[in-house]
């Protein structure tokens, strides 16, 4: 992944985030710091396709997001990249399996049902958990879902937005060492956004005001 020059503006007038130069490995795991309000979330979905840049190019396994459709970046983005969202976003109607097959199945590279017993284990969730429904589960066991499901996809891009800010010291811990494991194993790439200090090999550290925030 890499970009040059980027701008995003909030409106006509306001740049919410200006990069000169931003360049991601294969398989390389960064953590990206900042405030709450800082751009960090924005980065995700410009990231992903969600947003488009003001200015400038941004280019993910050879694609220049701002060249694909609507759709093209939607099935661009199935196949790509993986959330693991701050507020879960599992679909309470939805058993915890079913939750996990709905975004395996867009993918080219997805964990097979035989494979998901050892993510539950390793995660420390029962099998039993994969009937229940969302509403039904605490916190932290939503969590580990959530990545879960975004392990499960097989995507080679993990973003994870604030994923530990709301599980208690023992059960963050269990997240940031089995979600390093796997990455690791598999030799995905990860962008975790957070104000935390957390427990976790990063490759590499940046200070989101490091490139001109609001500028």
């Amino acid at each position: 992944m890499s970009c040059r020059d980027l701008r995003f503006l909030w409106d006509s007038k306001t740049c919410l985030l200006h990069i000169p130069h931003f360049e991601m490995r294969a398989g390389e795991k960064i953590l990206l710091r900042g405030k709450s309000g800082a751009g960090k979330t924005s980065f995700l979905k410009l990231i992903s396709g969600v947003l488009l840049p003001s200015e400038g190019d941004l280019l993910l396994f050879g694609e220049n997001l701002k060249k694909l459709s609507g759709s093209q970046r939607d099935q661009f983005r199935a196949k790509s990249v993986s959330f693991i969202f701050q507020s879960f976003n599992l679909i309470n109607y939805l058993s915890v399996l079913q939750n996990i097959r709905l975004v395996r199945n867009w993918s080219t590279q997805r964990t097979e049902d035989k494979d998901l017993l050892r993510l539950f284990e390793s995660f420390q969730l029962s099998q039993e958990i994969s009937k229940r429904f969302p509403f039904e589960l605490s916190k932290g066991e939503q969590q580990r879902v959530a990545a879960i499901r975004a392990l499960a996809s097989g995507a080679p891009l993990i973003l994870a937005d604030e994923p530990t800010s709301s599980l208690d010291e023992e059960n963050a811990g269990i997240f940031t060492r089995v979600l390093e494991e796997f990455l690791r194993e598999d030799g995905r790439s990860l962008i975790w956004v957070s104000h935390q200090n957390l427990e976790f090999n990063f490759d590499r550290e940046i200070e989101i005001s490091d490139w001109k925030v609001g500028t």
